[in-house]
């Protein structure tokens, strides 16, 4: 608990330096106020994870899958009832919309329309086809129409899928951040919290965005209304009466409240120069996805494809290789995965049937170029060499070379320089630059 409150005030203090910047615009406060939960509420029902307006009311979803109706008049929890969706799975990740006295969640990769009492309406809309991530904990739902657009906690993209379950349209782009839950959509644009100002993840900061739906670009950038910054991360935001809403779910010492704002829609406010070549913003015009299980994937490192077995080698996570082949369009086939620790795949390439990994753990093993073999069941090193550098990037060949790449600081000035070196397949520095 007391690393708890430390938090909390480091949080205050930071956020409130930020703040008194006031660079990007601010909202207007119509009316804020707290709603108390049950000294129970966290044990019988879990913690919120979403939530949307309608109807004059509030509307939560719990992890658990209750929803949770809050008066807006009387601010006061009037109903607790329990999603009626059968799938053992799967949690309730806080997607949650309101429209003409329907609720649309999403569980397991289906959307899903609900009455106010969280009886299933009709027939879901199926986009697990879509495969991981993108199906994974989605947090975010609007409905523009016929069509939803949906957001995955962890990714920093929207999608719009349609009723088919169909995926429509797919932006990526760094400055939408992670883990922002609750989306408002207003007009063509929607409203989407970020957990900092540049896509750093750097958390000392929030700001809101607008997100153009017509092109995915981010249009306006306002700052976090300051009084929602203070303790437990905000839900995000909701549209609703001609405004939008904001809720924080909050426990400190056993208790339990909601934190509400009401919000006026904030006049526009264009972004400042925004760069998109340190972090990479990209609008994809047409993509497929390609559903690979392999074991414990916590983000891929390397990429190569050896034309003459027609087999794809990913490094991912800590210390995993993955093999798959027979490609087409839309997904891969014979997967087989190893994963043996302490090999750090950052890139790979494929030379002459021979698989080379530049590879290091900071802090744990040098960086390293490995040529490797693998059996069923085992990672055999058949060759290793220094890399000569602090850190390895990326590896490559044209055949007869090995080229890597990566950091190294200068002792005498302590900047870190670039560096690309050239190792025939001995491990004989041949060039460097």
């Amino acid at each position: 608990m007391v690393g708890r409150i430390l938090i909390l005030i480091l949080v205050i203090l930071v956020s409130t330096s930020v703040l008194a910047v006031d660079q990007y615009g601010s909202f207007n406060r119509l009316r804020t106020f707290e709603v108390p939960l049950s000294e129970t509420f966290y044990q019988d029902f879990s913690e919120v994870e979403g939530f949307c307006y309608g109807g004059g009311c509030l509307w939560l979803q719990t992890w658990w899958g209750y929803l949770v109706q809050v008066d807006t008049t009387t601010e006061e929890v009037i109903n607790v009832s329990e999603i009626q969706i059968e799938n053992s799975d799967d949690n309730f990740h806080g997607a949650l919309y309101f429209e003409n006295d329907t609720l649309w969640t999403v569980r397991g990769g289906k959307i899903y329309p609900l009455d106010t009492s969280g009886n299933v309406l009709g027939a879901a809309i199926d986009f697990s086809a879509v495969g991981d991530p993108l199906m994974g904990e989605i947090s975010g739902i609007v409905k523009q129409g016929n069509f939803f657009w949906l957001s995955e906690r962890w990714t920093p993209g929207i999608f719009k899928v349609d009723r088919n379950g169909n995926v429509t349209t797919q932006y990526l782009n760094a400055w939408y951040d992670f883990l922002s839950p609750t989306m408002a959509l207003v007009g063509d644009k929607i409203i989407k919290k970020t957990d900092s100002t540049s896509p750093t993840n750097d958390w000392s900061y929030n700001a809101v965005l607008g997100i153009d739906l017509a092109s995915g670009l981010v249009t306006d950038m306002w700052d976090y209304p300051s009084l929602m910054i203070e303790g437990d991360f905000p839900l995000g935001f909701s549209a609703g009466d001609n405004s939008l809403w904001t809720v924080k779910y909050e426990e400190m010492s056993g208790v339990q409240w909601l934190s509400v704002q009401k919000l006026a829609l904030p006049d526009p406010s264009p972004t400042p120069d925004m760069s998109t070549s340190d972090y990479g913003d990209f609008r994809i015009v047409d993509w497929r996805y390609c559903p690979i299980k392999a074991p414990q994937i916590e983000g891929l490192y390397g990429l190569e494809y050896d034309a003459e077995s027609k087999q794809l080698w990913i490094g991912y996570g800590i210390a995993g290789l993955c093999k798959v082949k027979n490609i087409n369009t839309m997904c891969f086939s014979d997967i087989t995965s190893w994963n043996k620790w302490p090999y750090i795949h950052y890139d790979i390439t494929v030379v002459r049937d021979s698989l080379w990994v530049a590879q290091f753990w900071r802090g744990l093993t040098e960086p390293e170029i490995l040529q490797i073999e693998l059996t069923d069941d085992d990672i055999i090193v058949n060759r290793r060499f220094d890399a000569f550098m602090e850190q390895v990037a990326g590896i490559a060949s044209d055949g007869n070379y090995l080229w890597v790449s990566g950091r190294e600081t200068v002792v005498s000035t302590d900047e870190r320089n670039n560096d690309i070196k050239k190792f025939d397949f001995s491990g004989n520095l041949i060039d460097a630059f």
